[in-house]
């Protein structure tokens, strides 16, 4: 089996499974529309270099590629999922090897180029036409525009394959992960604080970007290509499930959610998911790491570029709401949902089901970790209109989320009609909220009156989408 003609068959893959659900034009629409979007983005360009600078712009694109290359990359975890379930009556190329004289780490190897090209072509190149776009409004160069594009590459690179072996690393040893992972955190850390050497060395690719330093591009190039030889290394050659035998303790869980009435057994259900999976780590870590690098970034800014933008507690509330989104999408990717189908259920009694999991996990973290950055900047004053920020923004997101994608988020965001939804209801307040946060001293009390009506808002619209979500998505089945 050629590696061409695996590659070939994994795009295909791919492509018809986004396509399953959703269509096969709103799956090609995708990178249309993220065209669109770097065309406007380039356009008001001039607005956003008066209020930040070119180079703190650049920075924030390449912490951004960073984390999605991250969020992206956990190829092991993945790996392992698809290999042990079925999706309908067909399994995934990925499995091959259990029943052809193939290897693991050959497939794994694959299926990380598939993903890496996948990624490039879907979401950067597109990024990049619609740069190229605006050319003839913005006076860009063609040589910076490309250089861009190689550079985001590289940075996407990095991460994606860092991730990769993070996530093999941690497949074979859990111990070895924790180490590995306080060590890299350790090292950006005293790297800042004590300004032993510039962060740059650790991504080299945005030294690049700065420097123009061609050294550092290979060291970057270099570096991912060592991360990813290493994490296929690591691959296991058989991945088979584990047999666990557990004693069942579903009549003690369920007496917890007794007070949930009807969604009761399926709280329970979900608890007992979490626990038995071992994806609560997981999925409380996907939640707190975007907020810890926004924290770092902002750290970062303060004592390396000098900014007269501060981030506020009141900030920090928005962006824990919005990032709770990355729970409800973990939530409904724990199992698949298909054998609800042999129950007397509808899809709306497990989505809500699914949401009252959702604030049961995140709001003791959120409420930690708000008060933990209020102790930090010393703002105790804030502290209240920051929480009904905080409550507002993650119920009103994760009820959106609900309403638009169901039980299959990390899909149907695909499709543009639904991925343009989603990003108008939640790009307009998440502006709102960083500009009055952000004008705080300009406004004085009247930023406290704008903040309530816009929690208000976001309090009414989280009421009505929830209460359609019955008849949304009654008709829907389990099964795709």
């Amino acid at each position: 089996m050629s590696l061409l003609w695996l590659l070939k068959a994994m795009f295909r893959e791919e492509f018809r499974l986004q396509s399953s659900y959703s269509s096969r034009m709103s799956t090609t629409a995708f990178p249309a529309l993220l065209a669109v979007m770097a065309f406007i983005v380039a356009v008001s360009l001039p607005l956003l270099e008066d209020e930040m600078g070119r180079d703190r712009i650049l920075l924030a694109v390449h912490s951004a590629l960073l984390l999605y290359g991250l969020a992206v990359g956990a190829f092991s975890f993945l790996g392992r999922e698809m290999m042990e379930r079925r999706w309908g009556h067909a399994t995934f190329l990925l499995a091959s090897p259990q029943t052809l004289p193939i290897s693991f780490k050959y497939t794994f190897f694959v299926f990380f180029l598939k993903d890496l090209l996948y990624y490039v072509f879907m979401t950067l190149l597109p990024l990049t036409i619609g740069l190229l776009a605006s050319i003839p409004f913005t006076g860009f160069a063609v040589s910076s525009v490309v250089m861009l594009f190689f550079t985001m590459t590289a940075t996407f690179l990095y991460a994606i394959s860092f991730s990769f072996l993070m996530s093999s690393v941690y497949m074979r040893s859990q111990a070895a992960f924790v180490a590995l992972a306080v060590s890299v955190i350790g090292l950006v850390v005293v790297s800042g604080m004590l300004q032993l050497f510039d962060l740059g060395l650790i991504v080299p690719s945005i030294a690049f970007q700065f420097s123009g330093d061609w050294w550092a591009l290979a060291a970057s190039v270099s570096a991912s290509l060592v991360f990813s030889a290493w994490a296929v290394l690591l691959v296991e050659d058989q991945m088979e499930s584990p047999v666990v035998q557990v004693v069942s303790h579903y009549d003690e869980v369920a007496a917890r959610f007794s007070r949930f009435g009807k969604y009761q057994p399926y709280l329970a259900k979900e608890w007992i998911d979490l626990m038995r999976s071992h994806t609560l780590t997981k999925l409380i870590t996907a939640f707190v790491l975007p907020l810890v690098v926004l924290t770092a970034f902002d750290w970062f800014l303060g004592t390396t570029v000098s900014s007269e933008i501060q981030f506020s507690t009141i900030f920090y509330g928005g962006m824990v709401g919005f990032f709770g989104v990355l729970i409800y999408s973990w939530l409904n990717n724990i199992d698949y949902v298909e054998y609800y189908s042999t129950f007397p259920v509808q899809v709306p009694d497990i989505v809500k089901s699914k949401l009252i999991m959702f604030v049961i996990l995140t709001s003791g973290i959120s409420t930690t970790f708000l008060v933990v950055m209020t102790g930090i900047k010393g703002e105790w004053s804030r502290l209240p209109v920051s929480l009904v920020v905080m409550f507002s923004t993650s119920i009103y997101m994760v009820v959106v989320t609900a309403y638009l994608t169901g039980l299959r988020t990390n899909v149907y965001l695909f499709d543009t009609r639904i991925l343009s939804r989603f990003a108008i209801l939640s790009i307009i307040p998440l502006m709102a909220i960083t500009f009055l946060a952000m004008a705080e001293e300009a406004l004085g009390w009247r930023m406290l009156v704008a903040m309530a009506v816009v929690c208000m808002v976001l309090a009414t619209v989280s009421r009505l989408l929830l209460m359609r979500i019955d008849k949304k998505w009654r008709h829907e089945t389990f099964t795709v």
